[in-house]
């Protein structure tokens, strides 16, 4: 489990259907609310019976991610 310190400001885009490793789900995109690039998606629809446990859940990509000290 991840906890973090700084809050992280984010929307959701289009909702799509998109084919991934463990199967057909629907998603929307998660952007950065300050710059507006692709920070990770949220699981809306599991298409696999399998994979329900992943609706409504969302993923951040640590790697399109960065650290922004807007404390000065």
């Amino acid at each position: 489990m991840c906890h973090y310190h700084h809050r992280i400001n984010v929307y959701t885009g289009l909702v799509e259907d998109r084919q991934m490793r463990t199967g057909l789900h629907t998603v929307q995109d998660i952007h950065c609310a300050e710059c507006s690039k692709v920070v990770g998606w949220k699981y809306l629809v599991a298409f696999v019976p399998k994979e329900h446990y992943k609706e409504g859940n969302y993923i951040l990509e640590r790697e399109l991610m960065q650290y922004v000290n807007t404390l000065g």
